[in-house]
């Protein structure tokens, strides 16, 4: 049985190699107020935080 081994590749340099842009953002303008909900979220929601914490080392 043969086996087939896949290169993990960075989604940038899959992009790069595809001959496409490495992302796309709709409105930059907008990563302010991302940040200001995620701040609310980390405080709202301590289970949460508690949650990323535990499982950090893991994806």
């Amino acid at each position: 049985m043969a086996t087939v081994l896949f290169e993990k590749m960075h989604a940038f340099e899959a992009a790069a190699k595809a001959a496409r842009p490495p992302y796309k953002v709709a409105n930059l303008e907008l990563a302010d107020w991302g940040r200001k909900e995620i701040r609310l979220a980390e405080h709202e929601m301590p289970g949460l935080m508690a949650l990323r914490k535990r499982y950090a080392g893991q994806k």
